[in-house]
């Protein structure tokens, strides 16, 4: 119980809580750091050119996902020095520039401190949450609560503490040791992510006891992607809100401290609760994420009704419930993207760019939301809630049956599979193989592969298995299609049928329903 229980947290997931922390203190003015800027009259230029290079290096990672773990290093090497530079700058500008005399000098200042700034949060961003992706899907969730709630109390602290000096080397360290720890974190990451639970040989036989546990995992995976849209949908809601409330004086917004902390502490408890005796982690994160979602637009869209007669912020308990609506939108929604495309490097990386971008413009539009429409834009936001709950509910109603069948679906499958393994269909299979790397004269290297091709595993995943690169993977692909006489991996599977007459699992999953 204890490994199970040690296994939901990545405690390397941790460092994350680092850049998180600088997010935070970006995002609104009413903090010692912003509020230094503001005051030299320098928080346009800075803000504008912050949310600049945030958006062009987010633009550049989606555009071209570097996956590669030298590549990584220097984006952040470049990213560490980059945001280092530009959080230091406004801490000289404060000492060296009075407020009444700011000049030229400064607004550049201003300017350069917020694109490298943006830039080395974006990358950091980027790298620390997409590394989430190596993770099973309940370590995700654990650890992205867990990381939360690390920022949240260290948040507290500097509130706390108070003092533009103090807050200011704070964040520089933060920066600074999200860079110098991501070098362990990769080494770590890639070492744990080359084991498998076979042999290293790749061998069928040595891991096709893994083969169940594979299915039923994908078939989750695949089924996560209609709440996606959703949880999407709430964190952009987070951060038009916080748009709405970046100047939280204008915009009559009064927090209680201790409300986040203990509002993302008790999520993270129980989301370990709940998974660390879960059977079916996979589908237990699946259902978290349909009943997490519509709970937070409840609580979000409630809490203003709800104030004017209960005071919220009397009670550090009421408080924490009004805001854990805003946190499970945080969690969930960096969460359940990294749970469906934890399978594929490039694709992780890349969508979390975009959520990224998604994020940054929903920020932007509450900013000029709030700005032509002050008086009703908390009108807006409540609207704007109220329809995603409204849909979301009807979607849930309406996808409640596929849930069901979904999971009898891979209940069956799971039994026709024990069936064939009980019945040899992995000697059948590797029989088949065996065969045709005879026939057709194929490498030993050539042989590895085409058993894992077989089986429905990535260009990705073999590479790490084989401790080989996926361009080296596609090369060797390529050569069995041509010395077979096939022209994907369809026709391969269909061309290993018929060596053996067995049907490959995944070709049972699809006629049975279960991709979407």
């Amino acid at each position: 119980m204890v490994r199970r229980e040690t296994s939901l947290i990545a405690l390397r997931g941790l460092a994350a809580s680092f850049v998180l922390t600088v997010v935070a203190f970006l995002c609104r003015v009413d903090n010692q750091y912003m509020g230094a800027v503001r005051e030299h009259g320098l928080l346009s230029p800075f803000l504008i050119s912050l949310l600049c290079g945030f958006a062009a290096t987010c633009i550049c990672l989606a555009v071209k996902p570097s996956t590669a773990p030298r590549s990584r290093l220097v984006w952040m090497v470049l990213a560490t020095v980059a945001g280092v530079v530009g959080l230091v700058i406004p801490g000289v500008l404060f000492f060296a520039i009075a407020p009444e005399t700011a000049t030229s000098i400064g607004l550049a200042c201003a300017i350069a401190s917020g694109l490298l700034a943006g830039f080395g949060i974006a990358v950091a961003l980027c790298q620390w949450l997409s590394s989430f992706a190596a993770f099973p899907a309940s370590t995700i969730l654990v650890t992205m609560s867990l990381t939360f709630f690390t920022t949240s109390i260290v948040w507290y602290v500097l509130e706390q503490v108070g003092g533009f000096l103090v807050l200011n080397v704070v964040l520089v360290v933060c920066m600074l040791a999200s860079g110098l720890l991501f070098p362990f974190a990769l080494s770590f990451g890639d070492s744990r992510a080359s084991e498998s639970p076979g042999s290293r040989d790749g061998s069928l036989q040595a891991d096709e006891n893994d083969v169940q546990s594979r299915v039923i995992r994908e078939a989750v995976g695949r089924n996560l992607k209609k709440p996606l849209t959703a949880a999407l949908i709430g964190l952009f809601f987070n951060f038009f809100t916080l748009g709405l409330t970046f100047f939280p004086d204008r915009a009559g917004v009064v927090g209680s401290i201790p409300a986040k902390p203990l509002a993302y502490g008790v999520i993270f408890v129980i989301a370990w609760l709940v998974l660390r005796k879960s059977t079916d982690p996979g589908r237990t994160v699946m259902s978290f994420s349909y009943f997490a979602l519509p709970i937070a637009a409840a609580i979000v869209l409630v809490t203003p009704f709800v104030s004017p007669v209960i005071d919220l912020e009397a009670n550090p308990l009421t408080s924490a419930l009004a805001y854990s609506g805003v946190a499970l939108f945080f969690i969930v929604g960096l969460a359940l993207p990294l749970c469906v495309f934890r399978n594929n490097e490039t694709r992780t990386l890349r969508c979390m760019a975009l959520s990224l971008i998604g994020c940054l413009l929903a920020f932007g539009i509450g900013m000029l939301v709030f700005h032509f429409l002050t008086d009703i834009a908390q009108v807006v936001s409540l609207c704007v809630m109220a329809a995603y709950l409204a849909v979301f509910m009807v979607f849930t109603m309406r996808t409640s049956g596929e849930l069901t069948d979904l999971q009898r679906q891979v209940d069956r499958n799971a039994s026709e599979i024990e069936e064939l393994e009980g019945a040899g269909g992995v000697d059948r299979r590797l029989k088949a193989c065996e065969q045709i790397t005879e026939a057709y004269g194929l490498s030993p290297r050539e042989a590895e592969i085409l058993q894992l091709l077989v089986r429905g595993y990535g260009a990705s995943y073999v590479a790490k298995r084989l401790y080989i690169s996926g361009d080296t993977v596609r090369t060797h692909a390529k050569r069995i299609y041509e010395k077979t006489g096939v022209h994907s991996k369809d026709e391969l599977l269909e061309l290993v049928e018929r060596t053996e007459g067995l049907e490959p699992f995944e070709n049972t999953l699809v006629e049975q329903g279960i991709r979407s």
